[in-house]
C-alpha cells in the first residue's frame, strides 16, 4: 500500500507525458487488483477470528495495530485513487491543448 502510494503521489506537471502515463498505469494496477485484494480481505479476516476465538491475546501488539489498519489503509488507498484520477481529468483538458500545439508546431 505504501509503495503504490508513493507511485500515485507522483507529481505530474505541464507536459510531463511519461509521469502521466506512470501515475495513470499506477490507477490502472490499483483498479485492476481492487476486487482481488478486497476478497483477499474475507479469509484473512476468518483466520484472525479463529485466533481470536481459539488462542486470545496471542498477537504482539505491532500485529494486532497492523490488522487493525489493514482495511482502513486500502480504503485510504481507493479513496486518494479516485482523487487523483478526479485531479487527472480535470488537467486532461489542458494536457490535450499543449499536446495538440506541440504537435501542431
Amino acid at each position: 500500500v505504501k509503495s503504490t502510494r508513493k507511485k500515485l503521489l507522483r507529481e505530474v506537471g505541464s507536459g510531463d507525458i511519461d509521469a502521466l502515463a506512470y501515475v495513470m498505469q499506477t490507477l490502472q494496477e490499483v483498479y485492476a487488483k481492487q476486487s482481488e485484494i478486497e476478497l483477499d480481505f474475507i479469509p484473512i479476516e476468518h483466520m484472525y477470528r479463529i485466533l481470536d476465538e481459539h488462542l486470545p491475546n496471542i498477537m504482539d501488539k505491532e500485529e494486532q495495530d497492523t490488522r487493525s489498519m489493514l482495511k482502513k489503509n486500502w480504503k485510504d488507498l481507493l479513496e486518494e485513487s479516485e482523487a487523483r484520477q478526479h485531479e487527472l481529468s480535470h488537467k486532461q483538458i489542458q494536457y490535450k491543448k499543449d499536446l495538440i500545439k506541440t504537435v501542431n508546431s
